[in-house]
């Protein structure tokens, strides 16, 4: 299990997680860690390390920014997401064998944060692609990261995403390590 911490800050993006997987009862470093750059998207991944892997390799398709940070196609940042990023990761996980139709539902074992420009959205394991207006967090620390960047309002962003993550590597077991964590923009 993990912590993922995302935060915007006006025009910057912030994002942080622990350092430490948890499977099967053992404790590991993630190699190459949970939080990695593919083109033009900062993303973090809780859940499955294959799914991460398949992420961090994908050819995903850029968005050209363009006017009022809309992108090539015409679209805004959150249509742009929901119309052809989302499709593009469905089908690199498709096709990398990690996903899943339940019910007539595609489904993965993962939730994602992902950043491009001052942009930051939270990919869920239904594919829900929700974008995030000032802070969120994912993972089994979740709850405790949440408290602590409600309480630590105010204070610098840098701050808030290692605390929050930190709160949740004290207070959860199996978040754990250290903190990483990455400026976007």
């Amino acid at each position: 299990m993990t912590c993922l911490v995302g935060l915007k800050d006006e025009n910057k993006v912030y994002i942080a997680a622990d350092t430490e997987s948890f499977s099967d009862g053992l404790v590991s470093e993630r190699p190459g860690g949970k939080i990695f750059v593919n083109g033009p998207y900062t993303m973090a991944v809780s859940g499955s390390t294959r799914i991460s892997e398949i992420l961090r390799w994908a050819d995903l398709p850029a968005p050209d920014m363009g006017p009022l940070n809309g992108t090539q196609e015409g679209l805004g940042p959150r249509e742009f997401m929901f119309s052809v990023f989302v499709p593009a990761v469905k089908k690199a996980l498709r096709e990398g064998g990690s996903l899943r139709t339940k019910d007539g539902e595609d489904e993965a074992n993962v939730s994602v944060l992902v950043a491009w420009g001052s942009n930051l959205f939270h990919l869920w394991s239904d594919f829900y692609c929700k974008p995030v207006e000032d802070y969120t967090a994912c993972g089994s620390g979740r709850e405790v990261a949440f408290g602590s960047l409600y309480t630590s309002a105010g204070m610098a962003a840098e701050y808030r995403v290692h605390v929050a993550v930190k709160a949740a590597i004290k207070h959860c077991a199996s978040v754990g390590g250290g903190v990483d964590w990455l400026l976007v923009n």
